[in-house]
C-alpha cells in the first residue's frame, strides 16, 4: 500500500468513526421498551391519575406537545439513566408533588440487613420511625426570641417573640404533621395495650387501635404546649419543610381555633381502588348494630351517610374515557366524582364526643376517632410556609384559611395537594420497573379549586436564595411586626 492509500484509508476510517460516534448509525438501547413503558404510562394515568384533566383545564397544558417531544427524546436514549431522567422529566411537568417515580435498586439487600429486619421491634413493624425533622426558622438566633423548654418540646418547640411594640408573638414547630415520627408514643400504646414483646401479634385492627391511641398522645401534648404559651397576643404556626404526614392533621388543626373548622370536598376517582374503598365503608356503616341504641339524630346521620355512599359506589362504577386528553380535548365524563364526600367523610363538621364511637363513626365523620380539644388555642392565628410546605401540610393551611381561623405568610407552597389512599394504585412499568405514584383523589378549596396549586401566602416574604438563617429568621420578624400591625382587628 502506499503512504498515499494509507493516508486515505486512515481519513475514510476516521470519518466512519466519526460518523458513528455521533449515534447516526447506531441503534438507540432499547428504545422500543422504554416506547412501551411510556405508552403504558399514559394508560395508566388515564385511567386512575387524579389531575390530568385538571392540567388540561387549568394549567392549559399541552398533552400532545408534551407526549410527542417525550417520545422522540427517549428514542435518542444513549442509556436507561438517560431514558429515566426523561421520564422524571415528563412527571415533573405536571407540577404535581405526588406524581413520581422511583426505580427499582440495583443492589439487593445483604444478609445483615435482612437479619436486621427480623429483630425489628413491633413499633418499627408498624411503621413508626425517629425521623430527623426539618429544622425551619432558626428564631433562636433573633435576641428577641426566648425558648420555652418544656418536657414536649422534643414533640414541639415552643417561645415568645418580644415585638418592637411590645407584643408577645408565641411560636409553635410543627415539623411533620405525623405520630409515626415518634416511636416512644407507640411504645407507650403498646405497653398499654398489654403488647410488650417485638414478636407479639398485631392485626389491622390492633394497628389502628396503636395508631389512634399515639395520636391522642401527640394531641395531647400540642394542647400541654398551647397552654404553656400562656399571656400571648397572638401564635405562629411555622411549618416550613413540613411535607405532610397522616390524618393526624385533623385534630391538630382543631385545637388552634375555636372556629368550627368545616372539612373540604374531595374527589375521588371512577375506578375498582374507589369502588372497593367505598363499599367497605358502607359494610361497616350497614353492620353496625350499635346505632340502634343512639339518638334520633345519629341514626339520622348513618342512614343518610348510608344513602350518600350508595351513591358514591354508582358514580365509582360509571365507565371513563379519557384518551382523547392526549390530543387536548377533555372527556365526555370526568374521572373525578365531586360533591359527594368530604375529606372528614359524609359530613362536614360535628362537635367533639357528638358521635358515640360506634365503628360507623369514622365513616360518617372521620376525626370523631381522635380525642381533642377545640379551641385550646383561640387567639389570632398566623401560619409560616415556605416552598417545602406540603401535601397535609397544606392541607392543614387550607382547612384554617378556608374557615377564617389564620392568615398565612411566607413563601408559595409546595403544591403537592391530595394524594393517595389506601396505599394508592400500584403502577408498575413493565420493562423498567418503574413504580409510579399518581394521586386517586382531589381536595378542593371552599372557592372549588384544586388544593394542588399551592398556597400563595400574603404577605409574602421576600426570602433570598443566599440568605443565612438569621437573615431568614430576621425576615420573618420584620413581616411579623407588618402583619399585627396592619392586620390585627382581621385577625
Amino acid at each position: 500500500m502506499t503512504k498515499t492509500s494509507k493516508i486515505i484509508s486512515i481519513c475514510l476510517l476516521s470519518i466512519v468513526l466519526s460518523h458513528n460516534d455521533c449515534g447516526i448509525a447506531q441503534p438507540l438501547p432499547q428504545s422500543d421498551a422504554w416506547i412501551e413503558d411510556f405508552a403504558q404510562l399514559k394508560r395508566e394515568m388515564e385511567t386512575h391519575y387524579a389531575n390530568l384533566e385538571w392540567s388540561v383545564s387549568e394549567r392549559r397544558m399541552d398533552l400532545k406537545q408534551l407526549s410527542r417531544e417525550t417520545e422522540s427524546r427517549l428514542r435518542q436514549s444513549r442509556s436507561d439513566s438517560e431514558a429515566k431522567r426523561v421520564i422524571e422529566s415528563f412527571l415533573q411537568a405536571f407540577g404535581d408533588g405526588h406524581l413520581k417515580v422511583t426505580w427499582p435498586s440495583q443492589s439487593a439487600m445483604s444478609f445483615e440487613n435482612q437479619a436486621a429486619d427480623s429483630k425489628q421491634s413491633l413499633c418499627s413493624r408498624l411503621g413508626f420511625k425517629l425521623n430527623q425533622p426539618a429544622s425551619g426558622i432558626n428564631f433562636r438566633l433573633l435576641d428577641c426570641f426566648g425558648e420555652l423548654v418544656t418536657v414536649d418540646s422534643k414533640y414541639f418547640p415552643i417561645g415568645i417573640l418580644s415585638l418592637p411594640d411590645g407584643k408577645k408573638v408565641g411560636l409553635l414547630r410543627i415539623a411533620l404533621f405525623s405520630e409515626y415520627s415518634f416511636p416512644d408514643l407507640c411504645e407507650s400504646a403498646t405497653t398499654q395495650m398489654g403488647l410488650k414483646k417485638k414478636d407479639d401479634p398485631c392485626d389491622q385492627a390492633c394497628a389502628a387501635r396503636v395508631e389512634c391511641k399515639a395520636a391522642d398522645m401527640l394531641t395531647a401534648a400540642l394542647e400541654r404546649q398551647l397552654r404553656a404559651l400562656d399571656g400571648i397576643d397572638a401564635l405562629v404556626v411555622d411549618i416550613t419543610g413540613n411535607g405532610g404526614g397522616s390524618d393526624w392533621v385533623e385534630p391538630a388543626a382543631r385545637v388552634l381555633t375555636s372556629k368550627k373548622l368545616r372539612s373540604p370536598r374531595i374527589g375521588f376517582i371512577r375506578h375498582e381502588h374507589w369502588i372497593k374503598q367505598l363499599r367497605e365503608r358502607l359494610r361497616v356503616i350497614e353492620a353496625d348494630t350499635d346505632f340502634e341504641r343512639t339518638s334520633p339524630a345519629q341514626q339520622d346521620l348513618m342512614l343518610q351517610a348510608a344513602q350518600i355512599y350508595r351513591k358514591a359506589l354508582s358514580e365509582a362504577g360509571q365507565p371513563v374515557a379519557r384518551a382523547m386528553l392526549w390530543e387536548n380535548k377533555q372527556p365526555v365524563r370526568s374521572l373525578v366524582v365531586k360533591d359527594l364526600l368530604f375529606t372528614s367523610g359524609t359530613t362536614a363538621y360535628l362537635d367533639p364526643g357528638e358521635l358515640c364511637g360506634t365503628p360507623a363513626s369514622e365513616e360518617i365523620f372521620y376525626p370523631s376517632r381522635y380525642a381533642y380539644h377545640e379551641g385550646t388555642y383561640s387567639g389570632p392565628l398566623i401560619i409560616l410556609v415556605d416552598g417545602r410546605t406540603a401535601s397535609s401540610a397544606e392541607y392543614f393551611v387550607s382547612m384554617l384559611v378556608d374557615n377564617g381561623a389564620a392568615a398565612v405568610i411566607g413563601s408559595p407552597t409546595n403544591g403537592a395537594g391530595a394524594g393517595y389512599t389506601d396505599g394508592g394504585i400500584p403502577t408498575i412499568l413493565k420493562n423498567s420497573g418503574g413504580n409510579v405514584k399518581m394521586p386517586d383523589c382531589v381536595r378542593f378549596r371552599a372557592d372549588g379549586s384544586n388544593e394542588v396549586l399551592g398556597f400563595a401566602p400574603d404577605p409574602l416574604i421576600p426570602w433570598g436564595l443566599n440568605d443565612s438563617p438569621y437573615q431568614r429568621a430576621k425576615r420573618v420578624l420584620k413581616t411579623l411586626t407588618y402583619v399585627m400591625r396592619a392586620y390585627s382587628k382581621k385577625l
